[in-house]
C-alpha cells in the first residue's frame, strides 16, 4: 500500500485510540482534533448513471440534511442537558435553526468581531480560564457557548445494503456526533469535511442525529483569521451511500507535455475493502471533450479484507490540447464508473483542466507563461448570511471581480466551500488555497508558543494542511498551496511543505513567514512595500537562475475605508520586473453584517430653536444619550462675548428609550463600561474645551486667548458617577465649579470669543473608537461668567446662548439597515471597522478604488506615438498570456473641455498575447476650430461573452490622451457700477444681479447673492483639514495633526484693507487680509477682486511654518444652502480620486448629487474629492441660479462636497447616523492629501511625497467664484 494512505488510514483510527484514555475535556486539549473522522479524500459525488453523473444536480445516493433542525443555546458547557443526544430525551421545547448558518445570526450569543486578540483567555490549548472583565465571555455563565443541534431522518430502503456516511462541510469550531444515542466521533478543523461512518448505528425507519458544537476550543487557537468569531453547522451538511466497497480517493493529475502543446493524464484511484472477506470490483475512467470520448482506462482487480488497493492510470495523450488558464479556462470531462461484483454501477464526475505550474528562472510559469497575479484576498462573507455563505454568493462574488479585471483568489485564511472551486475552475481564477491556519495571536509568546516548544501540536497542523490539500487536489484553479497565515515559523510547516512535494509536486508553495524561502516557491513578505521588493529582487538576480525565487505578496495594499492611494507604485514595477508577479489587494469585501438602524434622537436648544443638534448614538447602548454625542451648529460665538459660562449634567447612565428596538438577526451584548485617558465634554474648536482626564480624576478647561491656550485644572473623583461641572471665564479669571463648589481658580487676561464652528457635547474618539463613559443629561451655555444657580436663574444683562435638556426628547423608529462591524454588538476584545477592508462593500457596491484596481489591472494597455494632421498613432499592447484581442472591439471619444464632441469605433487588431502593435484613429471629420480643451478616451470592450465570465459589453480597458489646447476659462468684466459700504463689522458690495459680504472682524467673505439666490452663507475661510481616513486613523495622527485642527478658527486677522476703484463706466473693489496662524509663526494672505459681472476672483498665498508636521490640505471652505445639491465639474471623475489614487479615472465633465457623490463609507470618514478640477459647478434643481467655481491660477484646484459639517462625519460611527443640514460644505484646495493604503495601521500606510502637504513652504493658489443663470 502507498505510504501516504497508510498515514490516513492511520489518522482515521489513532485517535480514537486517544479517545479511550480520553481526559476531561477533548476540545481542551490540542492532541485530539479527530475521532472516527473518516480519511481526508478529495471531493466527489456518485450517481446511479452516467446521463445523471454528466448533468450532475441531484443524486438518490444522497440526502441533505440542510434544513430546520432543533436547537438549543447554553451559554457554556456546563448548561448541557444530560444525555440531550438521547433517543427519548424530549426537544420539544426547543425552538429551530436553520442549517446552514452561523448561531449568532438567529439571536444565540453575540457575534464578535477581532483581528488578532483571541476573544478567551489566551492560555493554550485552554479556553475557560478567565479573561479580562470588559472581555463579552468574562461571565463564566459566558465562558464558552454551547450548541445543541438535534435532527431526525429516514434513510432509503434501498439503502440497505452498503454503508451510509454523514458529512459536514463545516462546524465551528469542535464538535460531538450522536447516532440513536450512541456516540460517532469529534472533529475539530471547522473549514473542511468532517465525514462519519453511522452504518453501524443506523437502522431502518426513523434516526435521530445530535450534535454538541462549541464556539471555542484548542482548534480556536488556529483559527484566529481576522474575521467574525462565529459558530455554528455553517456549512451543508449530507448523508451519502455506498456499497460495502467503496471508492475512498480519486486523485487526476493533468499535466502538459511536448512543449505544452499535448495534455498528459495521470489517475490514481483507492478503493477500501472494509469488509470481512476479499471483494471484486471493476474501475473504469472515461475522458470527454465536450461529449466526445476521447479516452479509456479501466481496471479489474480484487481487494483483500480490511485494505485499500490503488489503481493507477495512464491515458493516452491529449494532443493539441486545450489547455485551462484563468482567461481561457478549458474543462475536460472525466467520469469514473465503480462496479461492484454484485452488480451495483455508480458514477463520479470530474473537471479536467489540463495545465502546469512550475518555478523556472525567478518566475512562476503556468503553462509556461509568466503570469501576472491580479488579486485579491476572499473571506466568504456576506451581510445576511455572515460567514454560512451559498453557492450563488460565491459566484457572484467571482463574476464581481471579473469586472475588475481580477483574476486571481487567495481563500484567506481557510479553504472555502467545496463548490467554490468549481466555480474557479468554471470561470477561470487562479486560487492560492490556504489551510485552515493562523496562529498570529500567540506571536507574542516567541519560542515559547506550543506549537514551537511541544511537539503534541504537530499532529494537528499536519491534519489542517492535510485536509486541504486532500480536498482540492482536483482542481485546476489550484495553483499553490499555502501552508497557513501569519504564524511563527516552525519546523511542522517545513515538514509539511516536504510532505506535499512528494504528494502533488504540481503546485507551488506559499507560507508568509517562511521569510527566507527556505522551502517554499515566493516571496511574499505582506505588505512590503515597493521599495522592499526591489530590494529583494535585486538580491535574487545575484543568484544562480535555477535558485532565484519570484515576488507574489500575499497581502498588499490594504484597502480600509478611502485607500488605494499606493497601488499604481506596485503595478509600475511589476510591468518593469519580470520577477515581481504581482499580488493579493486586501482584501476584497467589507465583512459588515446586516443590522437595524437605530432609532434617532431628536433635541433641540430652547435658547436658540434655530439651532441645530445632531445626535450620534452609541449602536450599542439602548438607553438614549448613553455612550452618545452630539454636534450643535451654529456655535455659540457668531457674535462677539467677553465672558462665558458652560455647564453639563453628567450621569452613568442615559434616559430609558421611548421607541421599540430591535437590532434583527444577531442581538446586543451588554457592553462592559469603559474608562478613557480623556473624555471631552463639550468643545468648539478654536474657543474653548471642558473635559475630563486620568479615569475622571481631574476637570481640564481651555480657552484660546487668540495668541495661546489658556488652562486650568481641577481635581475630582468623578468615574461612574453623577455631577454637574460648570466651567466659566470672564472678568479676568477662568474658574471650574463640580456640584455648585468652587474647585479651581486662575486669573487670565480679557479676551474676546468669535467663532463659527459647530460644538461638540460627549465627542466620539474615532480613533480609538472610544466613547464618552455614560451621557450628559443636560448643557446650558451663558456670555456671562456666572458663580452659581448654573442652570437656572439668568443674571441681569446675561444672553442664553444655549440651553439643551437632553431628557426632553424625540425618539423615533429608524427604517432600513446598515452595516454593523466590530463593537457594534457590544462586543469584546474587538478591533472595531478593521473587518472593513474591502474594494466593495458587504452587497458588492464597489468602492471608488476598485476603479483603481481595475484601471491598473487591465490587460490592454495603449500609448500614444504622436499626434498630427488629425491622426492619433497608438501602440497597443495585450498584456494577456493566452488571449488574443480578437473578441475585444476597440471605440474613441472626443471631448473639448470634457465634453464630448464626436466618437467612433476604430480598427482593432486581433493582437496576440504579449504584443504590441500599431494603430491609427483618423479624426480628419472632427472640428478642431473651437478654443479649448482637446481629448481623446479609447475604450475597450468584449464583443461577446469570454471564455472566463466577462460579458459582452464590459468596458475591460481605456486609456485617455489629451491631444492639443487648452480650456476656455469664463471671462469677466470691469464693466458697470458696484454699490459698496461699510462699517465696523460689514463690508457689503452689490451689483446689478448680485451682493456679497465681507466680515471685517474675520476678513472673510460671510455671503454671496446671485439673482436673489443665496449662493454662499457660511464664511468662505482658511481649511487645514479633513475627517480623518481609516489610514490617517490608523496611523494615530490625532496628536500630530493637534496643531493643525483648529488653526484655521484660531487665525488672527492682521490686517483688512479695501479699495473701490470706478468710473468711466468701470468698477473693481479689491479687499486684502492678512493673518496670523497659531502654528509657529505659519501666515496666511488672501486677496479678493470683486466685478460688477458678480465675479469674485480669490487669491491666496498660505505659508505653514518649517518643522511642523504635514497638513491634510491647504484651501478654502465655505457652506452652501440646501438646495444646491448638484456638482458639476471637469476634472478626474466620475469617482472621487486623490493625488496618489487617480489612475482610475478619465478627464471630463461629470455631474452628481452631492450626497451621491459624497461615499459611503461603512465608517465615515474624508470623500468626495475631484482631483485636476478646471471647474466645479453647484445647482440644484430647486434653486434660482447656480454657483461657479473655476480655476483662476496655472493651476487646477481639488474640490470636494460634503452633505454635511466636517464634525458630522467625525462623529458618526457609521454612514446612516450622517444627518441631513439644511445646507451642503463645499471645498476648494490647492492642495490634498493623497490616502496612502500600504496599510491601515502605521505612518509607513499614509501617503509618500509628492502626495503629501508638507510645512515649511508656500501654497499659491486662486480661483474665481461667480453666480449664473440655472
Amino acid at each position: 500500500m502507498n505510504p501516504f494512505y497508510k498515514s490516513l488510514l492511520a489518522a482515521a483510527f489513532s485517535a480514537a485510540a486517544l479517545h479511550s484514555a480520553e481526559k476531561p475535556e477533548d476540545w481542551q486539549n490540542e492532541a485530539v482534533f479527530r475521532i472516527n473522522k473518516e480519511p481526508a479524500a478529495a471531493a466527489m459525488k456518485f450517481y446511479p448513471t452516467a446521463e445523471a453523473a454528466l448533468k450532475r444536480g441531484y443524486s438518490s445516493y444522497e440526502m441533505s440534511l440542510n434544513g430546520p433542525w432543533k436547537f438549543m443555546f447554553c451559554p457554556n458547557p456546563s448548561r448541557v442537558p444530560a444525555e440531550f443526544y438521547g433517543e427519548n430525551f424530549d426537544d420539544s421545547p426547543w425552538g429551530d435553526i436553520e442549517v446552514p448558518s452561523n448561531w449568532e445570526m438567529s439571536g444565540h450569543g453575540t457575534a464578535l468581531y477581532s483581528n488578532i486578540k483571541y476573544p478567551f483567555e489566551k492560555n493554550p490549548p485552554r479556553v475557560m480560564d478567565e479573561p479580562p472583565a470588559r472581555y463579552t465571555n468574562h461571565p463564566a455563565e459566558n465562558r464558552n457557548p454551547v450548541g445543541l443541534y438535534r435532527r431526525s431522518f429516514e434513510v432509503p430502503r434501498e439503502w440497505g445494503n452498503g454503508k451510509v456516511f454523514i458529512k459536514f462541510d463545516g462546524v465551528a469550531s469542535a464538535f460531538r456526533i450522536w447516532l440513536n444515542g450512541k456516540e460517532v466521533g469529534y472533529s475539530q478543523d471547522s473549514r473542511t469535511p468532517a465525514v462519519f461512518d453511522l452504518s453501524k448505528y443506523l437502522r431502518f425507519g426513523r434516526n435521530t442525529v445530535a450534535l454538541q458544537v462549541y464556539k471555542y476550543s484548542d482548534g480556536s487557537y488556529f483559527e484566529d483569521q481576522d474575521f467574525w468569531r462565529l459558530a455554528g453547522i455553517f456549512r451543508d451538511v449530507a448523508l451519502y451511500w455506498t456499497p460495502e466497497i467503496l471508492v475512498r480517493d480519486v486523485f487526476l493529475k493533468p499535466a502538459l507535455a511536448n512543449e505544452y502543446r499535448d495534455g498528459k493524464l495521470d489517475a490514481e484511484i483507492v478503493v477500501e475493502n472494509p469488509t470481512d472477506m476479499p471483494r471484486g470490483f471493476k474501475l473504469k475512467g472515461m475522458l470527454y471533450d465536450g461529449g466526445k470520448l476521447l479516452s479509456v482506462a479501466e481496471s479489474a482487480k480484487s481487494v483483500d479484507s480490511k485494505k485499500f488497493m490503488i489503481c493507477r492510470w495512464e491515458f493516452p495523450p491529449v494532443e493539441r490540447v486545450r489547455q485551462w488558464s484563468a482567461e481561457i479556462p478549458n474543462l475536460y470531462d472525466f467520469l469514473l464508473e465503480f462496479e461492484t461484483a454484485s452488480g451495483v454501477k455508480m458514477y463520479a464526475p470530474f473537471k479536467v483542466g489540463f495545465r502546469s505550474v512550475e518555478r523556472k528562472n525567478g518566475q512562476i510559469l503556468v503553462n509556461g507563461q509568466p503570469v501576472l497575479f491580479k488579486g485579491v484576498n476572499r473571506h466568504e462573507h456576506d451581510p445576511k448570511l455572515a460567514q454560512a455563505i451559498d453557492r450563488e454568493t460565491a459566484r457572484r462574488d467571482i463574476l464581481e471581480m471579473k469586472k475588475y479585471n481580477i483574476n486571481a483568489i487567495r481563500t484567506s485564511h481557510y479553504p472555502n466551500r467545496t463548490d467554490f472551486y468549481d466555480l474557479c475552475d468554471e470561470l477561470g481564477m487562479y486560487v492560492i488555497d490556504e489551510a485552515n491556519i493562523e496562529l498570529h495571536g500567540l506571536d507574542g509568546m516567541g519560542e515559547k508558543a506550543p506549537f514551537k516548544s511541544k511537539d503534541t501540536w504537530g499532529a494537528a497542523i499536519w491534519d489542517r494542511i492535510n485536509n486541504m490539500v486532500e480536498r482540492d487536489k482536483n482542481h485546476a484553479s489550484v495553483v499553490v498551496w499555502s501552508l497557513c497565515n501569519e504564524s511563527l515559523d516552525n519546523k511542522y510547516f517545513a515538514e509539511a511543505a516536504e510532505k506535499i512535494r512528494r504528494r502533488d509536486p504540481s503546485r507551488m508553495l506559499h507560507f508568509d513567514r517562511d521569510h527566507g524561502q527556505k522551502y517554499v516557491d515566493m516571496y511574499s513578505t505582506m505588505y512590503a512595500s515597493p521599495a522592499d521588493i526591489k530590494k529583494h529582487l535585486d538580491e535574487q538576480k545575484k543568484k544562480p537562475e535555477a535558485d532565484r525565487k519570484p515576488a507574489i505578496i500575499c497581502e498588499y495594499a490594504h484597502a480600509m475605508g478611502n485607500s488605494g492611494g499606493c497601488l499604481s507604485d506596485y503595478w509600475e514595477l511589476a510591468r518593469k520586473e519580470p520577477m515581481f508577479q504581482g499580488g493579493f489587494i486586501w482584501d476584497w469585501k467589507d465583512q459588515g453584517i446586516y443590522k437595524n438602524a437605530e432609532p434617532v434622537v431628536k433635541v433641540s436648544d430652547s435658547a436658540n430653536p434655530e439651532r441645530d443638534i445632531a445626535v450620534f448614538s452609541d449602536t450599542v447602548s439602548k438607553n438614549v444619550m448613553e455612550n452618545a454625542s452630539a454636534v450643535a451648529f451654529p456655535g455659540l460665538f457668531n457674535s462677539p462675548a467677553k465672558a462665558f459660562t458652560v455647564v453639563a449634567e453628567i450621569a452613568p447612565r442615559g434616559f430609558l428609550p421611548r421607541a421599540e428596538y430591535d437590532e434583527g438577526g444577531a442581538k446586543n451584548a451588554e457592553r462592559a463600561p469603559w474608562t478613557r485617558s480623556e473624555e471631552i465634554i463639550v468643545r468648539q474648536p478654536g474657543a474653548f474645551e471642558l473635559k475630563f482626564f486620568d479615569a475622571r480624576k481631574i476637570v481640564s478647561f481651555a480657552v484660546f486667548n487668540g495668541r495661546e491656550w489658556e488652562t486650568i485644572e481641577a481635581k475630582a473623583d468623578l468615574l461612574g458617577k453623577s455631577a454637574q461641572i460648570a466651567a466659566a471665564v470672564g472678568n479676568g479669571k477662568m474658574k471650574i465649579f463640580i456640584d455648585g463648589t468652587e474647585a479651581a481658580s486662575k486669573k487670565v487676561p480679557e479676551m474676546e470669543f468669535l467663532s463659527s464652528a459647530p460644538f461638540t457635547i460627549a465627542e466620539y474618539d474615532k480613533e480609538s473608537h472610544e466613547r464618552f463613559a455614560g451621557a450628559v443629561k443636560k448643557f446650558r451655555a451663558v456670555d456671562a461668567a456666572l458663580e452659581e444657580n448654573f442652570l437656572f436663574a439668568l443674571p441681569d444683562g446675561a444672553r442664553e446662548l444655549s440651553k439643551i435638556d437632553f431628557a426632553d426628547f424625540e425618539q423615533k423608529p429608524a427604517k432600513g439597515k446598515y452595516f454593523a462591524f466590530g463593537g457594534d454588538f457590544g462586543d469584546f476584545p474587538t478591533d472595531y471597522s478593521f473587518c472593513l477592508n474591502g474594494i466593495v462593500q458587504p452587497d458588492w457596491r464597489p468602492s471608488p478604488q476598485a476603479w483603481e484596481v481595475k484601471k491598473l489591472y487591465q490587460n490592454i494597455h495603449a500609448r500614444a506615438d504622436g499626434f498630427a494632421d488629425k491622426k492619433l498613432r497608438v501602440k497597443i499592447f495585450n498584456e494577456n498570456f493566452f488571449s488574443s484581442l480578437e473578441n475585444v472591439s476597440a471605440s474613441w471619444s472626443l471631448t473639448r473641455d470634457g465634453r464630448e464632441i464626436e466618437s467612433g469605433g476604430f480598427d482593432l487588431p486581433a493582437i496576440p498575447p504579449q504584443t504590441e502593435r500599431a494603430a491609427v484613429i483618423d479624426l480628419s471629420d472632427c472640428d478642431f476650430s473651437e478654443r479649448g480643451e482637446y481629448a481623446l478616451r479609447l475604450g475597450f470592450k468584449t464583443r461577446k461573452d469570454a471564455p472566463n465570465a466577462v460579458k459582452a459589453g464590459e468596458e475591460i480597458a481605456w486609456e485617455q490622451f489629451p491631444l492639443e489646447g487648452s480650456y476656455a476659462r469664463t471671462e469677466v468684466s470691469d464693466a458697470g457700477e458696484m454699490k459698496v459700504s461699510s462699517d465696523d463689522e460689514k463690508l457689503r458690495v452689490a451689483g446689478e444681479d448680485f451682493k456679497a459680504v465681507f466680515d471685517r472682524r474675520t476678513g472673510w467673505l460671510e455671503s454671496y447673492e446671485f439673482d436673489s439666490q443665496t449662493l454662499i452663507e457660511g464664511p468662505m475661510k482658511l481649511s487645514l483639514r479633513r475627517p480623518a481616513t481609516n489610514n490617517e486613523m490608523g496611523a494615530k495622527l490625532s496628536k500630530e495633526l493637534a496643531v493643525w485642527r483648529t488653526a484655521e478658527d484660531r487665525m488672527t486677522l492682521l490686517k483688512f484693507r479695501s479699495n473701490h476703484m470706478s468710473g468711466n463706466g468701470k468698477s473693481l473693489l479689491k479687499i486684502d487680509a492678512e493673518y496670523s496662524i497659531p502654528a509657529r509663526g505659519s501666515k496666511a494672505r488672501f486677496s479678493y477682486e470683486v466685478r460688477p459681472d458678480g465675479s469674485i476672483l480669490v487669491s491666496a498665498s498660505v505659508s505653514p511654518a518649517a518643522g511642523l508636521p504635514p497638513l491634510q490640505k491647504v484651501g478654502m471652505q465655505f457652506r452652501v444652502p440646501a438646495e444646491l445639491d448638484e456638482r458639476e465639474w471637469f476634472g478626474e471623475g466620475p469617482y472621487e480620486t486623490y493625488s496618489d489614487r487617480r489612475e482610475g479615472a478619465w478627464e471630463a465633465v461629470f455631474k452628481a448629487k452631492i450626497s451621491e457623490a459624497f461615499f459611503p463609507y461603512i465608517e465615515p470618514q474624508e470623500s468626495s474629492n475631484a482631483s485636476g478640477a478646471r471647474y466645479a459647478k453647484i445647482s440644484g434643481d430647486d434653486a434660482d441660479a447656480a454657483l461657479l467655481i473655476e480655476a483662476a491660477g496655472p493651476k487646477n484646484f481639488e474640490f470636494s462636497a460634503y452633505p454635511c459639517l466636517p464634525e458630522d462625519i467625525e462623529q458618526a460611527s457609521h454612514h446612516h447616523q450622517i444627518p441631513k443640514r439644511d445646507f451642503n460644505v463645499i471645498s476648494v484646495s490647492a492642495a490634498s492629501a493623497g490616502v496612502g493604503g500600504k496599510n491601515s495601521w502605521s505612518k509607513s500606510g499614509l501617503p509618500e511625497k509628492p502626495h503629501t502637504v508638507e510645512s515649511g513652504k508656500t501654497y499659491e493658489f486662486s480661483f474665481l467664484i461667480k453666480g449664473l443663470e440655472d
